[in-house]
């Protein structure tokens, strides 16, 4: 059509496989045939390929209308530039918000406005309590007054409650990594890798060149439970205003930090991380530098990810390490001048911060990880099924006027391109 961007064509052909997706799966196991078996992961393979497309193009639109705004002026006028579509979701996910999810879960009543609009939007079931991730972003925190109050007889007086002051944790940074988080209809997630093909040669007048055949890795993923779970007691509940919905926030924040860390450091039996030994599916073992890390040494490090390949220079990499490394590297100063390791590795590297999800030091060295982004595509994933969902339940324990809220999330994290990381290691202590 003329006038349609390139994220809108992609998201037209998105739509359409997803309804061929929710076609087959909505088939009885008889009637799957091996044309339909091969047509649907033929469906998913496609899939994949059309959603890193489509962040692509959002990206490079955004991008595009970014730079006409700044072009008119001081930006007031850019909107017009962008995908229409695309302003129109961010208007919506600026509307949504986690509360609305919440209440009306805890009210048991039905969603409405713009956090309807949104569920329905991402096709999330409507038989479980989910809530998109889209709303799960860090809000602030409400402001706290110091207004002066005048002085009231001592008794006899209500308390007035101010909000409760949630948890805090730590920013996630696996998107930072170039680890993508697709959404998983139903079933195992597929997700191929071309790991192999044909070697080009010159060849003499009238000879042949013998086919090669292509290596395919198929990467395929299985769903793994995450839960956590609030047991409280409906006396709690009076006495606390908004109990419940502080309580489900943290269950939401903490399965998103703990995706983060399970992601980031070495794992557990049931889903493995980047830090994961080598032997359990976790980056490369590297020797990497043996003695107390230099502003040199540092240096040096910055560039263990340039490989002519996933990365041509610095810029192309992003490092994650760990708290005590941050703060060893502050420390380190170039010769006489006022530049730390730290502000060089911000200044060349394409992306440098710490994490505490990062393992603490362990025998003088501490872990961490580059990511080469240079190539397109994602190079890691963790795929989630369906939402998060929440299930309250005020009748287990009702004999003793008790209610609990479990939050269940399905997801699980594989390297898709295993060169496009490096396991990085310091001496700091």
């Amino acid at each position: 059509m003329p006038g349609m961007t390139n994220s809108q064509r992609i998201t037209i052909a998105l739509s359409k496989v997803r309804e061929r997706l929710n076609t087959i799966a909505g088939m009885d196991p008889s009637e799957l045939t091996a044309e339909l078996r091969s047509e649907r992961d033929q469906l998913v393979t496609d899939y994949g390929e059309q959603e890193a497309q489509l962040r692509a193009a959002v990206t490079a639109e955004d991008a595009e209308a970014k730079a006409a705004a700044e072009t008119l002026g001081d930006g007031d006028g850019g909107g017009d530039n962008a995908d229409s579509e695309t302003v129109e979701l961010r208007s919506l996910i600026g509307r949504a918000t986690l509360s609305g999810y919440l209440m009306s879960f805890a009210a048991d009543r039905p969603l409405v406005g713009a956090e309807r609009e949104l569920y329905e939007h991402r096709e999330l079931s409507p038989f479980g309590r989910m809530i998109p991730w889209d709303v799960l972003q860090p809000v602030e925190s409400p402001e706290l007054r110091a207004d002066v109050v005048t002085p009231v007889p001592s008794t006899g007086i209500a308390t007035n409650q101010a909000a409760v002051l949630q948890r805090v944790f730590a920013p996630s940074v696996a998107l930072r990594l170039g680890v993508a988080m697709p959404q998983v209809a139903s079933g195992e997630g597929s997700f191929p890798v071309l790991t192999g093909g044909a070697t080009p040669s010159y060849v003499a007048q009238g000879a042949a060149k013998d086919a090669a055949a292509a290596t395919i890795t198929p990467n395929t993923v299985k769903p793994v439970r995450m839960q956590a779970r609030f047991l409280f007691e409906m006396e709690s509940a009076i006495a606390i205003a908004g109990l419940e919905e502080t309580l489900r926030g943290d269950l939401a924040m903490a399965m998103s930090d703990r995706l983060d860390a399970q992601v980031i450091g070495a794992g557990d039996a049931q889903v493995r991380g980047f830090l994961a030994t080598q032997a359990n599916g976790g980056l490369t073992t590297r020797t990497g530098q043996q003695n107390a890390v230099t502003f040199a040494t540092a240096a040096a490090e910055t560039a263990v990810g340039v490989d002519g390949k996933f990365a041509q220079n610095e810029n192309a990499c992003t490092w994650c390490v760990g708290v005590a490394t941050y703060q060893k590297l502050a420390g380190l100063i170039a010769g006489n001048t006022a530049v730390s390791a730290t502000e060089r590795a911000g200044r060349v590297l394409r992306g440098f911060f710490c994490s505490s999800h990062i393992p603490a030091v362990a025998s003088n060295r501490q872990q961490g990880i580059m990511a080469k982004l240079g190539a397109g595509g994602a190079n890691a994933i963790a795929p989630m099924w369906r939402g998060l969902e929440f299930v309250r339940d005020p009748y287990s324990n009702t004999n003793e006027a008790k209610i609990s809220i479990t939050c269940t999330m399905f997801s699980n994290f594989a390297i898709l391109r295993r060169d496009a990381y490096v396991r990085t290691g310091l001496e700091v202590a």
